[in-house]
């Protein structure tokens, strides 16, 4: 995210970069904090990158979860 704030209160903006996985300042999350943020914060497959995609690998997602429940 880079967010530009001009001078004298004139505004701000916020521009996201979805498409480029972020730089993280703490440790990186853990494979199953990327599941669980799908969990809390559920969307489309359309709508995940491929960054996020890729650390999702060997983890189930939570769309995944339910199809396994509902074949039992």
């Amino acid at each position: 995210m880079t967010l530009t704030i001009a001078p004298a209160g004139i505004g701000w903006e916020a521009s996201y970069n979805y498409n480029q996985k972020p730089a993280w300042e703490s440790p990186e999350p853990a494979e199953a904090d990327y599941s669980d943020e799908l969990t809390y914060f559920p969307r489309n497959e359309d709508h995940i990158p491929d960054w996020f995609r890729e650390e999702l690998k060997g983890v189930k997602t939570p769309s995944q979860k339910q199809q396994v429940g509902r074949r039992t």
